[in-house]
């Protein structure tokens, strides 16, 4: 037996010479500021860390990182007596943050909106919600050992409440086969892959599907969990699909459960569908567009008894049509619309094919603006669909303890509009409520003109701004400026009235890389109301127009720590017909807002 001692720290999973993942992971204790490991074997063996031999039972001292909370790294070899590499992996060892308010209180991280408490965080995958324990369970591409994109992991997170989360170990690790990049949760109720056992509940048999990714190849495979999400194994050590008729496009698989024909069917970035009826035997089916971080979900039309398929291409566009199967039983997603922009106009690039530009310029599309890679939670009770995206963020935390964010969970409707028009409409889901704090301001049928700001005593980093409005014809613009400061810089919300337009304006964002205007469409009643609701977060803001028609996320960067509130109109006059304004509670540290 071959393993490790460690003083002042422990691993997060025992150590285990036979296991093929890339990555081991040790905690420090609180307060230390270095740890030491001694390898033991009850054989002979040689040992070389960082390129040096370690006798065994002879401690090697890590030096943790004096400026602030995270990992550090060593290689580390193991050979047996006559020389056979036994394992080879990274030893990733993590300083953590005394408590909560150290690691989560730092400028700049947000309060209320997601982000993974170590390292780089990147796309949502394999959300999916667990009947048997009530509670959601959130994946995500995660590399925990530093602030920017590297060996892919699943981060691991749950929630009974879409709004809170308690944080779970790595659920998967980088392995022989490559990084663990982005897949699919399913529920396997039939135990088509017989990965479960009699004894654990149909609504229990989660699977994991992820891509493994290397430059030697790529291919997919399964996990499950022993212990009601817990744990996670790769199925049969780490056994890979095998793929039919067809180049075997898998990246990014989306998989769903197709009841009509009895089958599992696999949407992928490449635009290839795979079907299957044992989860590890897929054949080609159809073919779509090149778009990574493929979603697809049935739902029914608000107020019609009409079902319709919802296929999203990274978050950055989606469309509305259905499943058809051919004579020969192939199953493909037939669209009924053109691209539809899901939050904003994120392409920038509005003079062109939009099927072009989904080609050529890939998941760099979603970077001009600042969502990408939606997903929605498997299976989430009373057919609700809620979907999570991506918000594009690196270098806003100058301690380097984390980089990237995700959206607030929003629920989706789809609506049929008069002309025959279809539309999926996105709003913070009911949840988000509990998060209320104090009102900061509400008014009820109280007008006001330009030169007016009803709002000018209001101030807060964290808000919850809820109204609705009246425009009187003279009116060309209405919205509010955020996060004003003693310079001339804030973060704009506003409606366009002339050109129905829902319009984000950070382009007085310190960080360049997050220095735009982005607008969506919004189309004004002949009542000539709206509404506005704007999620304000510490380098987050999120804005829902006509309850969400209009939708655009994005994150920014103030010159100061300004929090002054400005409502205004041009033009001509406007009545709030109802506005609250909510100080908004951190999920993580207990009384701060």
């Amino acid at each position: 037996m071959i393993g490790f001692n460690v003083n002042g720290g422990s691993f997060v999973i025992p150590f285990d010479i036979k296991s093929k993942d890339q990555y081991v992971q040790c905690v420090a204790d609180i307060g230390k500021c270095k740890i030491s490991i001694a390898p033991i074997s009850d054989e002979t063996a040689k040992v070389v860390i960082d390129g040096k031999e370690i006798t065994l039972n002879t401690d090697f001292e890590i030096e943790l990182r004096e400026d602030g909370y995270g990992y550090v790294t060593n290689s580390v070899e193991i050979y047996a007596e006559d020389g056979t590499l036994l394992r080879k992996f990274t030893l990733a060892t993590l300083k953590p943050a005394p408590n909560v308010e150290a690691l989560y209180g730092a400028k700049n991280r947000p309060q209320f909106h997601y982000t993974a408490p170590y390292g780089y965080l990147n796309d949502p995958n394999g959300l999916v919600y667990d009947a048997t324990k009530k509670e959601y369970h959130f994946f995500y591409q995660s590399n925990p050992y530093k602030s920017c994109s590297g060996p892919k992991h699943w981060g691991h997170a749950v929630s009974k409440d879409l709004v809170s989360f308690t944080e779970c170990k790595t659920a998967l690790y980088p392995d022989d086969s490559g990084a663990m990049w982005s897949g699919t949760a399913i529920i396997d109720y039939n135990n088509t892959a017989k990965l479960y056992d009699d004894t654990i509940p149909p609504e229990a048999r989660i699977l994991l599907v992820y891509y493994a990714y290397s430059d030697i190849g790529a291919n997919a495979g399964l996990a499950y969990t022993p212990d009601g999400g817990k744990t996670w194994i790769k199925a049969e050590n780490g056994r890979k699909f095998k793929f039919y008729n067809g180049w075997p496009g898998h990246i990014d698989p989306k998989v769903i459960w197709h009841e009509d024909t009895k089958k599992w069917v696999m949407f992928c970035a490449t635009g290839d569908t795979f079907t299957s009826e044992d989860l590890w035997n897929w054949y080609l089916s159809g073919s779509d567009i090149f778009y990574e971080c493929p979603d697809i979900y049935k739902i029914q039309t608000s107020g019609t008894d009409e079902v319709k398929f919802v296929r999203t291409y990274g978050g950055t566009t989606y469309k509305v049509g259905d499943l058809k199967v051919d004579e020969d039983g192939n199953v493909s997603f037939v669209s009924e619309t053109d691209h539809i922009p899901y939050n904003g106009n994120s392409l920038n690039r509005n003079d062109e094919d939009m099927e072009q530009l989904l080609r050529t310029y890939g998941w760099y599309s979603g970077k001009v603006g600042s969502v990408y890679a939606t997903q929605h939670y498997a299976y989430a009770p009373d057919d609700r669909i809620i979907s999570v995206s991506w918000l594009i963020e690196n270098g806003l935390d100058k301690t380097l303890t984390w980089a990237g964010t995700m959206s607030v969970a929003v629920e989706q409707k789809l609506i049929k509009k008069s002309n025959g028009e279809y539309l999926l409409l996105s709003y913070p889901v009911r949840e988000i409520e509990s998060l209320h704090g104090d009102v900061l301001f509400s008014a009820e049928n109280v007008g006001f003109s330009p030169n007016q700001n009803p709002i000018a005593n209001v101030s807060s980093t964290f808000a919850d701004i809820d109204g609705t409005f009246v425009l009187d014809e003279n009116v060309y613009e209405l919205g509010f400026k955020l996060r004003k400061g003693s310079d001339d810089g804030d973060i704009c919300i506003k409606y366009d009235v002339k050109n129905q337009l829902l319009v984000l304006d950070r382009s007085h964002s310190k960080n360049e890389k997050h220095n735009c205007i982005r607008t969506m469409k919004m189309e004004l009643p002949q009542n000539r109301e709206i509404s506005l609701r704007v999620l304000l977060d510490s380098v987050v803001i999120e804005a829902f127009g006509n309850n969400g028609e209009a939708y655009i996320s994005a994150v920014f960067e103030r010159e100061d720590d300004g929090n002054k509130m400005e409502l205004y109109v041009l033009g001509g006059n406007a009545v709030v017909k109802k506005l609250k304004i909510y100080q908004m509670k951190s999920i993580w540290i207990k009384d701060k807002v």
